[in-house]
């Protein structure tokens, strides 16, 4: 009998000994191909948190839900990591007062419910997916350039890359806080207050709050170089959906979401969908540039444009759960641009 019981236990540990040396072998290839290196102490605190997401992967991808996960360049981090890397300080949107509720065209009693969808990429009016790296904070900036830029084009037919360094570099002094978060609307309060906004080529992104040198600040924005400006924003209805697709028929808008969950972080494909997502503490600002509907199922769905680079999600984007019960905050915040 206790022959028998050494025996169960052995192969119990033999077992788990395969299933463990697989998960490394794996997560070896993994490392290879995002060209990842690591000391011998990191690397098997890396290998813990890839072993833990790729559970995470694994029973969420069971289900077979909308959204498919996969084990991407962030499988090895843990979700604190992401946060604190990736993301804003969470802002409870409901603390912030809304200060500029215009609604142009009466869009309130004008809805035009014949377009079922819109993707401004297929117009070329929305520039390459950047890559924020480790300026946590900084997709405030991303998604107020990536909305004039747009707008530019819709406007004037030139799609210009316009410069995120020069929102996260000059807009300290109005409030915001550099790569540790900020707000569009003060972005646009800033480029209305210099009449301008300098380009990526002239003023190129550095991907840190840059410091004050030889006696100067930290902003470096020229007028001279000015290559696109706005006159007003418009911020959308808060919590309307209708508002927000209304809006997305004239031009991509600026939002804010919650990205904080395990899902966001490793998501790969598929209308996003999570439960515990929330809808008015937000971490992070995204370019919303249209919106869907999936012919298989029916689900409605926006179209975001991250700033996490090409390899994350379906090339960089993502699809949100549209009127979803604002979901992700979708609807808490949204702003666009009048040129």
């Amino acid at each position: 009998m206790k022959l028998l019981i050494l025996l169960i236990i052995l192969i119990i540990n033999l077992k788990l000994y395969l299933c463990n040396l697989e998960i490394e072998n794996l997560f070896i290839e993994w490392t290879n191909k995002y060209n990842k290196i690591y000391s011998n102490k990191e690397f098997y605190m890396r290998f813990n948190n890839f072993k833990k997401n790729k559970e995470y992967v694994d029973q969420w991808n069971e289900k077979q839900l909308e959204t498919i996960l996969e084990l991407n360049f962030f499988a090895d981090l843990s979700r604190n990591e992401y946060i604190n890397n990736y993301l804003a300080s969470f802002i409870d949107i409901s603390n912030i007062e809304q200060k500029n509720t215009k609604y142009e065209g009466n869009l309130k009693n004008n809805f035009n419910n014949s377009i079922k969808s819109i993707d401004w990429r297929n117009f070329d009016a929305v520039t390459p997916v950047k890559n924020q790296g480790l300026c946590s904070g900084a997709g405030y900036s991303f998604s107020a350039i990536g909305v004039i830029e747009s707008s530019h084009f819709i406007k004037n037919k030139e799609l210009i890359t316009l410069s995120e360094q020069n929102i996260i570099d000059c807009t300290t002094d109005m409030g915001n806080n550099g790569c540790m978060g900020g707000l569009a609307l003060i972005a646009f309060d800033y480029i209305i207050k210099q009449k301008g906004i300098d380009s990526e080529f002239n003023y190129p992104y550095e991907g840190y709050l840059i410091e004050p040198y030889e006696g100067r600040g930290r902003c470096r924005y020229n007028s001279f170089y000015s290559k696109a400006s706005i006159s007003s924003y418009i911020e959308i209805e808060r919590f309307n959906e209708n508002e927000l697709t209304q809006s997305l028929i004239k031009s991509p808008v600026s939002v804010m979401i919650d990205a904080s969950q395990l899902s966001f972080m490793l998501y790969k494909s598929g209308v996003y969908k999570d439960p515990s997502c929330s809808s008015t503490i937000l971490n992070h600002g995204i370019l919303n540039i249209g919106f869907g509907v999936t012919p298989e199922n029916g689900n409605e769905y926006y179209i975001l444009k991250n700033s996490f680079g090409s390899k994350w999600g379906m090339k960089g984007y993502i699809y949100l759960s549209r009127n979803f019960n604002n979901h992700c905050g979708i609807s808490s915040v949204g702003i666009s641009v009048v040129i």
